[in-house]
């Protein structure tokens, strides 16, 4: 007993799911869904687009509370978030449903369409035409005549049912299968190493392996010209593919041409101004003007502490893109355009460190009551390119979809379903036609077959009841 009541609970619950998803009203919703998630998706640029490593910075610095609040909600990833994902499943199932709810009684009704209905049937036919004292092979000669144009013909005794380009009455379910093939290949982006859309960057002799592939690229030189008025005129990145190691292919990546390679496309995206690569750090005694040791610090790789002879100089703090608020010292960005660090020295004749600040480019009148100086004596600027890394899988899928999608729009709009029952009887060759779209086509259609036949009948359409 129990038994019986949970398989019907189960099998209230599927019956009730389908329902849902075979409603066409929720369809319309979850398109409709779709469509603003995709709109929220383009009002701020996506993550992969971005050209920072730290995405909360960049939305947080560039677009205020709102790019903050944009980030959090997760829609700077919109279109790999799960409630997107969740939506195109919703569409794909609801699809599916819609489709087999309709197609399948579509299919049964016309398997068992009937070769000789009623008579009265035939003559309710929009299109219904009798001709006069015609002998018995009128139905062969006429069933002959559609035979010719392409209509497959069934009979039974001297009655006949003609009928051409069923499959047009599927084109809809056509697209839908379309439309789920495209749904599949946009899914399929989540399948590891499926789908990269990523910015790298590259500095000039730097070697960065490339998303979502088994091999890397080196950016052996960066070029870029400029118009007179500070516009970039020319960029391109001469570059070298490794794969474990070996250099395996040298090309340039320049705009509109990209390095094509494993199904992987690298474009010429952006690039970065100069930037500090390393400095060379003289530390000074402020009392005596004396010069104690060198040491070079390496943007890349802040270290902890660097050894100066005898003494310890101790990196306590750095801020990449330094800036004060709120009376606090910040950083505006993850890129080393205004450099400073937060250093103290340790060793002989240091009984208390104190902590001062390094400015790199821009001295501050700042008053640090410090024994030592820090001054910069040398060091190397690097230019950075920004590569593009573009590769789908998935594409050649969404292709296929569209095919699909595109041959079931042909069917719906250039094809009809063209359906003519003739029946002898007591001399009067009785004749109705049925078609799903283009009735002026329809009745050109059987006006020039019954000229072949030599039968002076005037075909027309009724409609309401009115023939016209």
């Amino acid at each position: 007993m129990m038994n019986s009541l949970a398989a019907k609970r189960r099998r209230s619950v599927f019956e009730w799911l389908w329902d849902f998803f075979a409603s066409v009203k929720v369809a319309v919703v979850i398109i409709v869904l779709i469509a603003l998630s995709a709109v929220i998706g383009t009002i701020l640029p996506q993550e992969n687009f971005i050209p920072s490593a730290n995405p909360a910075a960049f939305y947080s610095q560039n677009y205020g509370t709102f790019g903050e609040f944009y980030y959090k909600m997760g829609f700077s990833h919109m279109y790999t978030s799960w409630w997107f994902v969740s939506l195109l499943l919703a569409l794909g199932v609801s699809l599916v449903i819609c489709s087999l709810e309709r197609v399948v009684p579509l299919y049964k009704s016309l398997q068992r369409q009937e070769v000789k209905p009623a008579l009265s049937v035939v003559q309710r036919k929009p299109i219904y035409v009798t001709v006069e004292n015609a002998d018995e092979e009128a139905a062969d000669r006429l069933a002959e005549a559609l035979a010719k144009r392409r209509y497959k013909i069934r009979r039974e005794g001297s009655a006949f049912l003609a009928e051409k380009m069923r499959i047009s009455r599927f084109g809809a379910y056509i697209i839908h299968i379309g439309l789920i093939i495209i749904i599949l290949g946009a899914l399929s982006r989540l399948i590891p190493g499926w789908y990269v859309s990523q910015n790298i960057w590259v500095e000039e002799g730097q070697t960065v392996k490339v998303p979502g592939s088994d091999f890397s690229v080196r950016n052996d030189r960066f070029i870029v010209e400029f118009y007179e008025d500070g516009r970039p005129k020319h960029f391109e990145t001469q570059a070298t593919i490794l794969e474990q190691g070996r250099e395996v292919l040298h090309d340039k990546i320049i705009v509109n041409h990209p390095l094509k390679y494993k199904g992987t496309l690298l474009f010429q995206a952006n690039f970065l101004p100069p930037m500090i690569k390393t400095l060379d750090v003289d530390l000074v005694d402020k009392r005596s003007g004396r010069p104690l040791g060198r040491f070079q610090i390496d943007f890349s790789n802040i270290q902890t502490e660097y050894k100066v002879g005898p003494y310890t100089v101790r990196a306590l703090d750095y801020f990449p893109d330094f800036d004060f608020k709120n009376n606090q010292p910040v950083t505006r960005s993850t890129d080393p355009n205004n450099p400073v660090l937060l250093l103290q020295v340790e060793g002989p004749g240091v009984a208390k460190p104190t902590p001062q600040f390094f400015f790199v480019f821009r001295q501050m009148d700042l008053e640090q009551n410090t024994n030592f100086e820090f001054v910069p004596v040398g060091g190397k600027t690097v230019l950075t390119t920004g590569l593009r890394v573009q590769k789908d899988n998935g594409i050649p899928i969404v292709y296929a979809g569209c095919v699909v999608v595109l041959a079931g729009l042909v069917l719906v709009f250039y094809f009809q379903h063209r359906r003519v029952w003739g029946q002898w009887r007591n001399g009067v060759m009785h004749v109705g036609a049925h078609t799903s779209k283009n009735w002026y086509g329809m009745r050109k259609e059987l006006e020039r077959i019954f000229r072949a036949l030599d039968w002076q009948q005037e075909i027309r359409v009724r409609q309401g009841g009115k023939e016209s």
